[in-house]
């Protein structure tokens, strides 16, 4: 199995892609050559995927020539191998400093939420689907020469 521990929420849609990339054909005829790979372990982590439960915590606070100077972390509780986003932030106090964790962790959860539902649906009936935020442009399947020859499934 594939080390899970490495798996980053920073690219985590691309384990999804692959998927249906190998299932319906690449979006634009030709896959990038680390798909096979990132598709091949996509089906590992749909055995293992759950609900997500996503949280975050800030840590460290301090204040430092009047501005707050924090660390803060965005995971998901119940899928541990999702590697948690931890990045350093300065604001000009604490209250700011929550408020644009809370913005930054309610677009995670809704991104992360969605790719692990993909999978798990992937899991429960063997067809690759995109997460239900991906925009309908971005489910077009063209072939070499550009035309339009299928769409990927996507959550509704």
């Amino acid at each position: 199995m594939t080390n899970t521990n490495e798996i980053r929420s920073a690219g985590f849609i691309y384990y999804v892609e692959s998927l249906c990339w190998e299932a319906y054909g690449h979006w634009r005829a030709d896959p990038p050559q680390w798909a096979a790979q990132y598709a091949k372990t996509a089906k590992e982590l749909a055995k293992i995927a759950k609900p997500s439960e996503m949280k975050w915590s800030i840590s460290g606070g301090h204040y430092e020539d009047n501005n707050y100077h924090c660390e803060y972390s965005i995971f998901d509780a119940a899928n541990p191998w999702l590697e948690p986003w931890t990045v350093g932030l300065q604001t000009k106090n604490e209250q700011t400093a929550k408020s644009y964790v809370q913005g930054r962790f309610n677009e995670m959860a809704h991104l992360t939420a969605g790719e692990l539902e993909a999978l798990i649906y992937y899991r429960e009936t063997g067809k690759p689907i995109m997460p239900r935020w991906i925009p309908d442009s971005q489910l077009k399947i063209k072939d070499k020469s550009g035309k339009l020859i299928g769409e990927y499934p996507r959550l509704s």
